[in-house]
């Protein structure tokens, strides 16, 4: 039986040679695998990521902010006085046509 099995060995490496082992760190040592970043390792690369965006952002200047600001507030009162005048006309007209608040 012994020598079946060994016939058998001799006669499948005859049809196929056999891979070398890669030689590397030796049969005893530890298998290295990646680990998966943890919550708290993703958190702190984003956060240096952002930090790291935010210093190549160019900030406006004081000047600049103030003057949007203005224009903000500008637009924000326009709107405003619009709004307003817009719904007291269609008040009006709608008290005289239908005949509400007499």
């Amino acid at each position: 039986m012994a020598t079946q099995v060994r016939d058998k060995e001799m006669s499948d490496a005859s049809a196929r040679p056999k891979k070398e082992k890669e030689r590397g760190k030796g049969a005893g040592a530890p298998r290295v695998t990646a680990r998966r970043p943890t919550l708290g390792h993703k958190w702190l690369r984003y956060l240096q990521e952002v930090r790291h965006e935010l210093s190549r952002t160019q900030w406006p200047s004081r000047e600049e902010w103030i003057r949007a600001t203005q224009v903000v507030f500008g637009l924000l009162i326009a709107v405003g006085i619009y709004i307003f005048v817009l719904d007291s006309a269609l008040s009006f007209v709608i008290k005289g046509v239908l005949g509400f608040g007499r």
